[in-house]
């Protein structure tokens, strides 16, 4: 359970704790979802900056999940 209170936040919303969530089909990750708005930006301009850094944000937050899914696992 513990574990799954984890992993099932990352798979599945795209907000935080804290925010409400779409009721809408959504991909794997969707935080990472948003990968391809980025590709689509000018590098360097304001936009850019600001999907950049919530993505790098949402990197995190996996990132974290994962790494205390790992210490759950193996102790």
């Amino acid at each position: 359970m513990e574990l799954c209170r984890l992993l099932i936040p990352v798979n599945y919303t795209r907000t935080g704790p804290f925010e409400h969530d779409l009721a809408l089909g959504i991909s794997p990750v969707p935080g990472l979802s948003d990968v391809t708005k980025l590709a689509a930006l000018t590098p360097g301009s304001d936009q850019f900056h600001f999907q950049r850094t919530k993505l790098v944000r949402e990197q995190n937050r996996v990132e974290h999940a994962l790494r205390a899914g790992l210490n759950l696992v193996t102790g």
